[in-house]
């Protein structure tokens, strides 16, 4: 009598947040779709140098966004969802003006410094435009960010659902302009950015220019103690997501970095594909905080997030390089089972740390995340430095995938104890496992 008075409740939670994540999907999707779809057109459209090109001026792009947004947008889910201590306008509000301010701030700061970019990393004046362009769109992002943000905190999954999708086809049909049509070069992928970011910022003010009245200093000050401490946490995250392209780039060259982001591309289909999960696990844990029973359903939602990760895993890897080898006729892209494997495990890895960590946000103990991240990122960067030179961008990979499994490790160990789910990581060691077994078969 007892496990059925669990199993029907339990149905109903699983229910209500699979409808969420299906409502995330369908919006998501055409972000997935897309990012499928780019992949033959960069292949066809641009030359390992210039998709490394892309790549390194996109990651200072994500690199200046996070300083200038401060972890507002962040804060803003976590207050915006109870509505306890502030109200949803204030919050909102005082989310909007800080990063209108500061995102410009951050757009002057980047133009500022494209030179010494330019100098640093691409060794060339061809992609000054580029990133100007890129530097102009930074304010523009970070509104439309906060804007998906804002709805994602109210569970209001068909808003972000709708934003997402009209963001992604302006993104898309203006890259095929930019890119195939006018044939502008790189430049015209960031035009197309920009493009898009300024149409989300329009739908911002449209839904939420009102509330920029209710902008309240002591509402800041909240939502930077929450938010400040995640900078160094996001940028050492960051920094480990993306150390090896930069040093692929100083030891191997910039078309070994186009060779190494188109796989890391196709790989990072996990993340698209688990992008309405991360949308809605946030939310539906800190919903469902404080009461026992909800607490055992919240660690299996969490165990089914792990299954699917694997799931989607081995798929990328069964079909990845196949998908990448007919489209690529010419050869110019030479990407092999091994180095997509491995990066694909390591997105895995990174994918669940979304899970692993959900204790420390919920406990709002983010404090704890620049201890994990810094760490896995300086341990990135030595192995980086160590394996490139004798492996190549196979080396690349292999750092990378350590480093996402020492954050995962680090962020559950600390996260458990402050809000135990107790999942189970044997899932992760059994699809590990399988692509293990799958590349070798496939290599032979």
């Amino acid at each position: 009598m007892k496990t059925v008075k669990f199993i029907v409740p339990f149905w109903h939670e699983v229910k209500s947040f699979s409808t969420k994540v299906g409502i995330y999907g369908i919006g998501d999707f055409s972000l997935k779709l897309t990012s499928v779809l780019l992949i033959p057109i960069y292949i066809s459209a641009l030359t390992p140098e210039q998709y490394g090109a892309v790549t390194l001026i996109q990651i200072c792009k994500n690199l200046i966004s996070i300083l200038a947004g401060l972890g507002v947008a962040s804060a803003v889910i976590r207050y915006a969802v109870q509505g306890v201590q502030f109200s949803f306008e204030t919050v909102i509000g005082t989310g909007f003006v800080f990063i209108l301010l500061f995102g410009a701030l951050g757009c002057i700061l980047f133009l500022c410094i494209v030179p010494m970019l330019n100098f640093l990393f691409l060794k060339s004046n061809a992609y000054t435009l580029a990133f100007r362009v890129a530097a102009v769109g930074v304010p523009f992002q970070l509104v439309s960010n906060l804007t998906a943000n804002i709805w994602q905190a109210k569970e209001r999954p068909v808003m972000v659902s709708v934003f997402n999708l009209a963001i992604t086809l302006i993104r898309f049909g203006m890259i095929i302009l930019f890119l195939i049509v006018l044939k502008v070069g790189i430049e015209g992928i960031f035009f197309a950015e920009l493009i898009a970011c300024l149409s989300g910022t329009l739908v911002a003010m449209i839904f939420f220019g009102n509330k920029l009245k209710f902008f309240r200093l002591d509402v800041l000050k909240e939502l930077l103690r929450f938010g400040v401490p995640m900078v160094p946490h996001k940028i050492a995250q960051t920094v480990n997501n993306v150390a090896d392209r930069f040093l692929v780039q100083y030891f191997l060259g910039l078309s070994a970095v186009g060779v190494y982001s188109l796989a890391y591309s196709v790989s990072n289909l996990v993340i698209q594909a688990c992008q309405p999960l991360q949308r809605a696990w946030g939310p539906y844990v800190y919903n469902r905080m404080g009461v026992e029973q909800k607490s055992r359903k919240i660690a299996t939602v969490g165990n089914l997030y792990l299954t699917f990760i694997a799931f989607v895993g081995i798929i990328v890897v069964g079909f990845g390089p196949v998908f990448i080898n007919f489209f690529d006729k010419a050869g110019r892209y030479n990407v092999s089972y091994y180095l997509l494997s491995t990066i694909t495990v390591g997105i895995m890895m990174h994918a669940a740390y979304q899970i692993a960590s959900i204790g420390i946000f919920a406990m709002r103990q983010t404090k704890y995340l620049p201890l994990i991240t810094v760490s896995a990122g300086a341990l990135n960067v030595v192995l980086n430095i160590l394996f490139i030179p004798c492996l190549g961008i196979f080396g690349a990979a292999l750092a990378t995938l350590i480093s996402y499994l020492v954050t995962v490790m680090f962020a559950y160990e600390i996260g458990n104890k402050l809000f135990p789910l107790n999942l189970n990581l044997g899932l992760s060691f059994v699809s590990v496992v399988t692509i293990a077994i799958l590349t070798v078969n496939l290599f032979k």
